[in-house]
This record gives structure tokens, C-alpha cells and sequence, in this order.
């Protein structure tokens, strides 16, 4: 945006964290932090407005732009796995429009991290070394392409992820 609109502004440290789901009260509005063992990073958290049972995901949920892996593959597919009780009225995605239930909203991201898992056990299986997984992974994955930005330079960097974390199971 250009370096005048920034001029002047400080970043905010973190001077806070959270290990445990806590309630963070902003005077007449009450967030509920969840901190998120390792899933799509090491570091994850969701945020509900508890007010207007809005659950803000970050990036747990990608509608439209293709997941990428930082953190763990089974953390990230276990997460998904769980409906919240209460189910929210609205789910914000760290990328991709709102959805109005937790399925339409997980649904799509759940999908491409169960088909990068099952390609990646296949070809592990398989016994391909990383450098030919990485393509074959990639080719067993394009039936799930569709509507996903980005898909295939995505998914190779996420193919070398999940075939350094599944190589062991």
C-alpha cells in the first residue's frame, strides 16, 4: 500500500500467550481463544465472537486458495474432524468467502488433505524417493484440482511436507 500509509505505524509485540482456551473480553464483546495443537502450522488459533457465534479460523480453512502444510497433516485432518459443540453461525476462513456451517466451511479443505495423505502413503508405499513422489503425488491429486488457486505449485510443496511427516508411520 505504499510506504506514506505506513509511516508512523508500529507493530504491536506479543506480549501474551495462549496455551489454553481463554475468554479475552473487549468491554460488551467476549472472544474465546482456542489455541490449535500443530495443523496447518505450529502455532494455530481460532477466535469465536461469542455475541454473534462467529468463529474466525485463520488459516485452518482455505475456501478457494489451495492449503498449504506448515505444521502437521494428521493435527490438520484431526482438527477438521471435529465439529465444535456449539456448532457457530458463521465461519471466516483465513482465505475464502464465509461459510454459514462447519461443513461447508471444512468440507473442501478436509477433502484435499485426506487425497494428500492417501497419495502420499501410495506413493511412499510405492517406495518413490521424494523426488519422484513429489510429481506422482501431484498427478494423483488432480481429480481433487478444481477450484483450488495455485493447485499444483502448492501441492508439490505440500506433497514434500506430508512425505517427510507419513515416511515413518
Amino acid at each position: 500500500i505504499g510506504e506514506d500509509a505506513f509511516a508512523g505505524t508500529r507493530i504491536a509485540g506479543v506480549d501474551q500467550t495462549v496455551a489454553a482456551p481463554q475468554v479475552l473480553s473487549l468491554g460488551d464483546r467476549q472472544l474465546r481463544l482456542t489455541p490449535v495443537p500443530p495443523a496447518h502450522t505450529g502455532s494455530d488459533m481460532t477466535v469465536l465472537d461469542e455475541e454473534t457465534a462467529t468463529l474466525f479460523t485463520g488459516d485452518l480453512v482455505f475456501l478457494g486458495l489451495t492449503p498449504s502444510l506448515d505444521g502437521s497433516l494428521a493435527g490438520w485432518l484431526d482438527w477438521t474432524g471435529r465439529k465444535p459443540d456449539p456448532e457457530p453461525a458463521l465461519i471466516v476462513p483465513g482465505h475464502g468467502p464465509v461459510a454459514e456451517s462447519w461443513d461447508e466451511a471444512v468440507t473442501p479443505t478436509r477433502q484435499y488433505l485426506t487425497a494428500l495423505r492417501d497419495a502420499t502413503r501410495e506413493a511412499i508405499g510405492a517406495g518413490l524417493p521424494l523426488s519422484r513422489a513429489i510429481p506422482a503425488i501431484v498427478a494423483a491429486m488432480m481429480p481433487v484440482s478444481e477450484g483450488w488457486a495455485d493447485f499444483r505449485d502448492t501441492t508439490a510443496r505440500n506433497a514434500a511436507a506430508a512425505y517427510a511427516e507419513l515416511e515413518w508411520e
